[in-house]
């Protein structure tokens, strides 16, 4: 499985997203940012043993992508399914 990392962005995109992805690419890494909703349906669209993630959010951004699964009829089954299947890794940070 590859790995990819996401910066999660809000509605309001920080203006750290692009320094942070410039920072990923400079360590050899390979990451966009998306949107929460967007987000949510990369990781449904793809096949779960197809890539794992690494996402680097603040606080408002899981926040919205949390609002966005609940949303889903089934989001928390198919949250809770992402997180154990793809190894679904989270590191909140300040931007």
């Amino acid at each position: 499985m590859r790995e990819e990392a996401r910066v999660l962005t809000t509605a309001r995109p920080s203006s750290e997203s692009p320094k942070i992805e410039k920072l990923l690419a400079f360590f050899g890494l390979s990451g966009r940012s998306a949107a929460a909703e967007e987000f949510w349906a990369e990781i449904q669209s793809r096949p779960v043993d197809s890539t794992g993630y690494r996402l680097l959010s603040s606080a408002e951004g899981l926040i919205e992508l949390l609002a966005t699964v609940q949303r889903d009829s089934d989001g928390i089954r198919r949250w809770s399914e992402q997180i154990q299947e793809r190894n679904l890794q989270l590191a909140a940070a300040a931007f």
